[in-house]
């Protein structure tokens, strides 16, 4: 019987030794877990950036690619100067606009020539985009890409730049979380190509 007391009584100390963790095995957990959320939390708002970044670049192209499919169709009422339409197109204004003025915008062309008239070309319901603050066009130059139906046939304006005569690349940018500028191209080529990347 005393054999089992003593065993009994020597299970209940070792029960307490090992009851629960050290102040100093907490306290270096949670230095860990600390660490670990500061990293992830940087490199998640710098992401966020990046993605954002992503899909504007994504939208831009898609409009550019409505006004490619617009050229195709050729579906849309007469200009309201009484001529017809030429064609479709992307005009992308060019240097640092203020907040409130927009970016780019899908238009008709109802002038001659390729490049953007705001007196003359009409732009298409809603046709006018601004790009999420803080974003940009970079390039101080305007450029506008017009679509002229039934091919459709690609035309730049001014012409050259980008990677040739046969393309033209149009350059988002942004300022990341870390101070490094991100950038997206959008490359529209008169094969009727339009690339992000």
């Amino acid at each position: 019987m005393r054999e089992e007391e003593n065993v009994k009584i020597q299970m209940t100390n070792d029960n307490r030794e090992r009851r629960g963790f050290t102040i100093v095995e907490l306290l270096v957990v949670m230095s860990i877990i600390a660490l670990l959320s500061v990293v992830v939390f940087a490199g998640w708002r710098q992401g966020e950036h990046t993605l954002s970044l992503e899909r504007t670049a994504h939208q831009f192209a898609q409009d550019i690619s409505k006004a490619r499919e617009l050229a195709t169709r050729a579906e849309y009422n007469d200009c309201e100067n009484g001529g017809s339409i030429q064609g479709y197109g992307v005009h992308v204004f060019g240097g640092n606009n203020p907040i409130d003025e927009k970016d780019y915008i899908l238009f008709v062309k109802c002038s001659s020539g390729s490049s953007y008239s705001s007196s003359q070309d009409l732009s298409v319901p809603d046709g006018e985009k601004y790009l999420p603050y803080p974003m940009y066009v970079s390039g101080n130059q305007s450029v506008t890409i017009t679509f002229f139906p039934p091919d459709p046939s690609v035309e730049f304006h001014p012409s050259g730049g980008g990677l040739g005569e046969d393309s033209r690349t149009i350059v988002l940018g942004m300022q990341g979380q870390d101070g490094t500028e991100l950038t997206k191209n959008i490359s529209v080529h008169a094969s009727g190509l339009i690339e992000v990347y």
